[in-house]
């Protein structure tokens, strides 16, 4: 019954390291240099918006 259930066990720590490692593959290279560069023109478009705010108040 015990090694029932450390099999079960192990099984789902197995899977779930397997779904863990092939989520981190899918992010590749290419994609996470999209992803900063996404995140930098973000923070361009806050500072701009920023500026024009402060121009407006002055």
């Amino acid at each position: 019954m015990r090694a029932d259930t450390a099999r079960q066990k192990k099984a789902k720590i197995d899977k779930l390291m397997a779904e863990a490692e092939e989520s981190v593959n899918i992010l590749s290279a290419p994609s996470l240099i999209l992803f900063v560069i996404g995140i930098a023109e973000d923070a361009d478009d806050i500072k701009r918006y920023a500026m024009i705010c402060n121009q407006k108040r002055s």
